[in-house]
């Protein structure tokens, strides 16, 4: 194994999650497959009323567990996501520009205003990467929070 390769995460679902899904899975199965065989022999309607309803609970339980494992899987990638896009932090005893972390910026007034396009919820430093290469009106602090405009969360004005 190549010393460069990325280590290996661990699986977007726990064993707890795959237990729930099967467990709910399989009851839902059941339920609808014994619904079904209610209505199987019926002619009348209102005979099988019964059968479909329970049926029906079946086939919602089987959604329900899939949308179950869905969530849980979502919020394990937003875990990743998140752990992914944070600084890294400086080996012990590197400082100043050889570090990787990003500088800490403050909330103080910029002199020259921030930026924001017309129509847009956020706004941003002019230096901002999202703010590059466009044309947009220079504002101070107050008037882009009067226009109903929030800081950038990328460049954090």
């Amino acid at each position: 194994m190549n010393s460069l390769s990325a280590p290996v995460a661990a699986p977007l679902w726990s064993v707890r999650a795959h237990l729930v899904h099967g467990v709910l899975t399989a009851l839902g199965a059941v339920l609808f497959l014994a619904g079904t065989a209610v209505v199987a022999n019926e002619k009348v309607y209102a005979d099988q009323e019964p059968g479909l309803a329970v049926a029906t609970v079946g086939v919602v339980l089987g959604g329900a567990a899939g949308l179950l494992l869905l969530v849980h899987g979502r919020r394990r990638v937003a875990v990743r996501r998140d752990q992914s896009l944070s600084p890294i932090p400086a080996a012990p005893g590197v400082t100043g520009a050889t570090s990787r972390t990003r500088p800490a910026r403050t909330r103080s007034a910029d002199p020259a205003g921030f930026v924001a396009g017309e129509g847009l919820v956020h706004f941003h430093r002019r230096d901002c990467s999202m703010a590059e290469g466009r044309r947009w009106p220079v504002t101070d602090r107050a008037g882009h929070e009067r226009a109903g405009r929030r800081p950038c969360g990328v460049c954090r004005p």
